[in-house]
């Protein structure tokens, strides 16, 4: 697991699995942090806001 310095929000964050072309990562985040997920479906992407 890594800690990303500048952003002092996400404590870590991790690959747990790579297969077939998925990624799966975990976001491991302060007790209190505001975040939000949405999904870009014109890039199909999955977009993780996260408060700092």
């Amino acid at each position: 697991m890594c800690s990303p310095r500048s952003l002092p929000s996400i404590k870590g964050v991790q690959v747990t699995e790579d297969f077939e072309g998925y990624i799966e990562l975990v976001l491991s985040l302060g007790e209190h942090t505001r975040y939000n997920v949405l999904t870009l479906t014109a890039l199909d992407r999955i977009v993780s806001a996260v408060g700092h």
